[in-house]
């Protein structure tokens, strides 16, 4: 059972509303897109078929209305049958008509099917309406290209991987290899094996049409031959959220995707993908705090922090528009308990995203004062709690330092707690003794310079 909500949105973007009147003689609020909310998602239909995602999450943003159809007695498990149906049926891939065959004519067929109710008439006549009149002319290209990052498929291109280079990201002699440097962390799994066992999975449930099979065994390709000529454009990586998000229910098949992603991450195409158009800020992140499951909390840090590799994701990230959302649903994870394997691995790998998003390419100049002070909190409360491996200790080191030269909040706030560098110089030390020699003398480089700003009139 599941409430049913129509999402509707306008593709004119307001022109429609603003001339309708001028051009047809008549006013019109909208071109109406649609899509049905069922089961936690939403449901629609564009040029490569029948698509899901989690609701408002499409490129469209926010509905203009939110219209409550009923309540549908059919179980989940029935409603993914009707769907599949649909999609073999009447809403195959590359039947899409903007006018005759659109997203409403789908919502509208959804909708009888469970609870046998229309949808509001005047949203399905509109499109052809509108359309037909002087201004659809004018409208038109405007309204297909609303429409189309929705569905990025054309029905024209025998394959995806023939398009233009320039469209997306392929193996050639001359790609950039990610400069490592020791204090960076990495996670790289061999997904060789867990893209075969996703694949069986999806394929033994049908979980895919021709199309995301096309698609997946392009990122197949790509990720085991590095002479593979297979291009992977943001509709791949739109495929593996999707996985991720809709397709697949148990944790293990999330957490193969969650690998299958780290690995595309090192390239830094790839990762500038995955930040900018993936809805990755505005849906991937805040998700981190839904998760009941440590593994799959644990990986998806380390996702974001290979993402964070790159300087490029590291600009955009800590722009004014994602640096709260991301600063506050990873700061969560800096706060856990740390008494077992598994909790010290997730603050590590949350410690790894902070790193590597602002110490290791110096950037704490781009910090808001409120994150910088809330970073520095947490780094002075955790120091003499933290039992961890040396890199993660350089980490926590580095980040406060960073914080100390861009904040004269922490500064006064760790000159409150009358720290002893000297003394936590020598627990270090002694925690790590075992470490290479060169490693404690970074961190007692860090550690000096630590003290040089506490305590120092001219801090810098």
């Amino acid at each position: 059972m599941s409430e049913l909500y129509l999402y509707v949105y306008d593709l004119s973007k307001g022109m429609a509303k603003q001339f309708s009147a001028m051009f047809l003689g008549k006013h019109f609020d909208g071109v109406w897109h649609t899509g049905i909310v069922a089961y936690d998602k939403e449901w629609y239909f564009g040029n490569d078929g029948i698509s899901c995602c989690l609701p408002k999450a499409t490129i469209l943003g926010e509905p203009n209305e939110m219209i409550h159809l009923g309540r549908t007695e059919i179980n989940e498990s029935d409603f993914l049958d009707i769907i599949n149906q649909m999609r073999e049926t009447t809403y195959k891939i590359g039947t899409y008509n903007l006018l005759e065959h659109n997203c409403n004519n789908f919502s509208n067929d959804l909708s009888m099917f469970l609870i046998g109710k229309p949808i509001p008439q005047h949203i399905i006549d509109l499109p052809k309406e509108v359309l037909s009149s002087p201004l659809g002319g004018m409208l038109r290209p405007l309204l297909e290209q609303a429409a189309d990052p929705l569905h990025q498929y054309r029905p024209d291109a025998s394959s995806l991987v023939s398009q233009s280079q320039n469209q997306g990201v392929q193996h050639n002699k001359d790609e950039k290899k990610l400069h490592i440097s020791p204090s960076l962390t990495l996670f790289n799994p061999n997904v060789i094996t867990d893209l075969n066992t996703l694949m069986n999975y999806c394929m033994e449930n049908n979980l895919f049409n021709q199309n995301e099979i096309n698609l997946f065994m392009d990122i197949q390709s790509f990720i085991q031959d590095k002479e593979s000529k297979s291009i992977i454009l943001s509709t791949h990586l739109k495929l593996l959220f999707d996985i991720y998000f809709n397709l697949v229910k148990n944790d293990e098949n999330k957490m193969l995707t969650l690998k299958i992603l780290q690995n595309l991450s090192l390239n830094e195409q790839l990762a500038s993908m995955i930040s900018k158009e993936c809805s990755f800020v505005s849906v991937f992140v805040p998700h981190l705090e839904d998760s009941k499951s440590n593994e799959i909390n644990k990986l998806s840090l380390q996702l974001i922090s290979n993402l964070c590799t790159h300087k490029t994701v590291c600009e955009q990230l800590l722009n004014e528009e994602h640096q709260d959302s991301l600063f506050k649903h990873v700061m969560a994870f800096t706060h856990i308990n740390l008494e077992t394997q598994i909790e010290n691995e997730i603050f590590e790998s949350a410690m790894s995203v902070f790193y590597n998003l602002i110490s290791h390419f110096h950037m704490e100049s781009r910090l808001n004062d409120s994150n910088a002070l809330s970073l520095g909190c947490m780094l002075l409360e955790r120091f003499h709690q933290v039992k961890t491996n040396p890199k993660t200790i350089y980490h926590l080191l580095s980040l406060l330092r960073s914080c100390l030269a861009n904040s004269d909040n922490v500064r006064e706030l760790a000159l409150s707690m009358d720290f002893d560098f000297s003394k936590v110089s020598k627990e270090l030390v002694s925690q790590n003794e075992k470490s290479p020699t060169e490693t404690n003398g970074e961190i007692q480089t860090i550690l000096n310079r630590i003290d040089e700003l506490v305590h120092s009139k001219n801090n810098v």
